[in-house]
């Protein structure tokens, strides 16, 4: 039983059978209404149809205390209703009526007052009832409460990479290469602000408060998260940018765990134990460190048979006379493979992956490979993995690895293993998702020119809890279709349901800050985008014309338009090049904000590598020779290499 089917046979059981059309609770409910003196509902945001009817039948209409923030309502995936919170929050009255009373709790405790007056602008001009279903009024607005020490440059951020300078247009690249090129510059950027956040030696320009110590304190990388929609694409990009800038970063995915190359080389090794007759997974395993083959030397085992299996082919080879240090390198795999193998036959599994790691030494050689600790903890997992296969009625290595590879022929995957604790001094990344409830010194928006995924709009068949059906129309004889009117209304009920579920996503995000927000995009063509912004400069009202908030594509579609019309934002008003455009007196408001432009270009120089004679230390690395590096910690190593126990 799923989750879903749980709620229903609750329902079920709580329900009289007799009933049809109008619930009638049954004895069970009825025993609940006397049990239970008040019901406290958390969360009440993300609250579906058939929670609510089970909480309706267990109370008795007014013993009933919920709290939620209908703006945080981001499940729409799991059908969570935020229409059932509207409906209260319009019906209930301060002063309490019929229906019940409100308690609006307004005050933010967690943010700077920089972060609360810059959500607040943006909101105030995207959030209305037209479009993200709630007024964001006085009532609605956050209210700053938490008394931080001052501090300096704690104004959100706006950075904005300009892609128009770059050589490439956007005719030459595909959308993906073009994708993976928005990311790495995006992550390049963060890098680069995190470094001058952090500084050398930890001696960064930015403090932020410490709510234990009650006192300001260095940022630390643990006090910094990368916030994204998704991570499915980019996660490791980012990861491998931030690496290479010297920044430890870690990302919980729910894929890539049998991507990992540790992992990899050691599957193999089980399906050559397996099977030795797998030609892949074999020559994989040869050419891994476990074995160390060079290319050359998997051939010339080729040669020594052709025609049959590349296991036997190794074994003609073993039987030449020839005495070699290939040779050596072969029979020694081949002695532990046969050992190996009888091994698999008669003992545990778990304890078979264990022997692997300690007779290959691979275990202990990856933790020295960049991220160790991580393929470390990855290897862990396997073993863990195949002791919890074990506890089932299946047992041994063969149907081990079918079930293995039914998960992989299903698309299905396992997130890499957790590595880090939660105290690690390292930049997360996870999406807005994950981040809900949680909260961060330093907040850094990425990917919001990402476009919004709406493929869901594009089913031929779309379905609506209120509209119904809407199909598109199939005409046989012509062999065409069209979308009916239907169709029509439908799509354009879930568009704006969908977008109202992305600007709650993106308050989400903007609320987890504590002190410090940057918001990172990227343009394609600055000059174009700015000048479809400045439409929005001619307008009086707060809001933003509903029109063009159903058109936006992406975040930054909402943040641009809002953002131009803002004292502060004269970069964008610059670009512009029209005379005496101005910020109008009625955009006059109490955020800061900075707005800086990085052109793509200035991101793709990489730092100089050095000096010639660096060049040239790194050429006789390349050719195995060795170099003449002087050290100051040459004693220390000497003394620790060289230490003896002495008594």
């Amino acid at each position: 039983l799923e989750f879903s089917d749980l709620e229903h046979l609750c329902l079920q059981v709580l329900t009289e059978p007799s009933s049809a059309e109008t619930r009638i609770p049954s004895k069970a409910a009825k025993d609940f209404q006397h049990q239970f003196v008040e019901v406290l509902v958390d969360e009440y945001q993300d609250i579906n149809f058939v929670q609510e009817a089970i909480i309706q039948l267990i109370t008795r209409g007014n013993n009933t205390f919920m709290v939620g923030d209908v703006k945080q309502s981001i499940y729409r995936f799991r059908l969570a209703e935020p229409t059932l919170f509207l409906q209260k929050y319009k019906q209930f009255s301060k002063d309490g009526n019929d229906y019940g009373l409100r308690i609006d709790l307004a005050s933010n405790f967690r943010s700077r007052q920089q972060v609360i007056a810059g959500t607040n602008y943006i909101f105030k001009q995207i959030m209305n009832e037209q479009l993200g279903e709630l007024e964001y009024d006085e009532d609605a607005e956050l209210k700053h409460a938490f008394p931080y020490p001052q501090a300096d440059q704690m104004e959100a951020e706006l950075l904005l990479i300009d892609r128009s300078a770059s050589e490439q247009t956007a005719d030459d690249v595909s959308e993906e290469v073009e994708e993976l090129e928005r990311e790495q510059l995006e992550a390049r950027l963060i890098a680069k602000q995190i470094k001058a956040l952090i500084g050398k030696d930890g001696n960064g320009r930015a403090r932020v408060y410490d709510k234990d110590r009650k006192c300001m304190r260095p940022v630390t990388y643990r006090d910094i998260v990368i916030l994204m929609r998704s991570l499915s694409s980019s996660a490791q990009t980012i990861l491998d940018e931030l690496k290479a800038e010297g920044i430890p970063a870690y990302a919980e995915m729910s894929s890539g765990y049998f991507d990992a190359t540790e992992v990899a080389v050691m599957m193999a090794l089980l399906r050559v134990i397996d099977n030795p007759d797998q030609d892949i997974p074999l020559a994989s395993v040869l050419r891994s460190p476990i074995v160390a083959l060079t290319e050359e030397e998997l051939a010339r085992i080729r040669i020594a048979d052709q025609k049959a299996s590349y296991f036997q082919a190794m074994k003609t080879y073993m039987r030449q006379e020839k005495r070699d240090a290939l040779y050596e390198k072969v029979s020694g795999f081949y002695d532990s493979l046969t050992r190996w193998r009888t091994r698999a036959r008669q003992g545990a599994l778990s304890d078979l992956i264990w022997q692997l790691y300690r007779e290959t030494n691979y275990y202990d050689f990856v933790a020295g490979m960049p991220g160790g600790q991580q393929r470390q903890a990855n290897l862990r997992a396997l073993y863990d993995r195949a002791r919890q296969y074990e506890q089932t009625s299946l047992r041994g290595l063969f149907r081990f690895l079918r079930f293995i590879e039914r998960m992989q022929d299903l698309g299905r995957d396992l997130g890499t293993a957790r590595a880090l604790g939660e105290q690690e001094d390292v930049v997360r990344l996870m999406t807005i998702h994950k981040s809900k409830g949680l909260e961060f010194p330093v907040v850094f928006i990425a990917g919001l020119s990402k476009p919004f995924n709406m493929q869901d709009l594009n089913a031929n068949v779309l379905l609506h809890k209120s509209l119904g059906l809407g199909t598109k129309f199939i005409d046989t004889k012509r062999r065409v279709s069209y979308p009916t009117l239907l169709h029509h209304a439908v799509k354009r009920k879930l568009r704006a349901e969908m977008l109202a579920e992305e600007m709650r996503v993106l308050y989400v995000a903007l609320t987890r800050a504590r002190e410090k927000l940057f918001l990172v995009a990227t343009l394609k063509d600055a000059g174009k985008q700015i000048q479809k912004w400045q439409t929005h400069l001619q307008n009086d009202d707060w809001v933003l014309a509903t029109d063009d908030r159903r058109k936006s594509k992406c975040y930054l579609d909402w943040i641009g338009p809002a953002l131009i019309r803002h004292r502060d934002a004269h970069p964008l008003r610059e670009r512009l090049q029209v005379e005496g455009v101005q910020a109008g007196d009625v955009y006059e408001h109490e955020s800061t904000w900075r707005v800086s432009f990085i052109s793509a270009g200035e991101l793709d120089q990489k730092e100089d590598l050095g000096t010639t004679a660096d060049e040239e230390k790194l050429l006789r690395l390349k050719k195995g020779q060795p170099i003449n590096e002087e050290s100051g910690k040459q004693a220390q190593v000497d003394a620790q290499l060289n230490w003896t126990y002495p008594y």
